[in-house]
């Protein structure tokens, strides 16, 4: 194997919004909406928490890519770990997102 074949581009929140609304069966434009409807706010939470573990931004970085204050991501990474531990399908689905966005599994 070589070293070119080795590389994988640096996770963005784009990608992250992007792979999120498709798994998750929503629009991206949705994700990143205002709408508060359950259908799209436990994505948004997933694409949050998987964005602050995948990249290097900061809260209110992550919150201007969502058009949300800092603070809802801070609630989002928050919350969302009790989710998982409760709900093990939720918890496959965020760890295959998190596998093929490039992080560990």
């Amino acid at each position: 194997m070589n070293a070119r074949s080795q590389y994988q581009a640096p996770c963005t929140i784009s990608m992250i919004q992007d792979r999120v609304a498709t798994a998750f069966g929503v629009a991206r434009g949705e994700i990143v909406g205002l709408t508060r409807e359950h259908r799209v706010t436990r994505p948004r939470q997933v694409a949050m928490y998987l964005a602050l573990e995948l990249t290097a931004q900061s809260f209110p970085a992550i919150g201007r890519a969502f058009r949300r204050d800092h603070t809802t991501v801070m609630y989002s990474v928050r919350v969302l770990p009790a989710y998982l531990a409760s709900d093990a399908a939720l918890r496959a689905r965020v760890e295959r997102l998190r596998r093929d966005l490039g992080g560990e599994g």
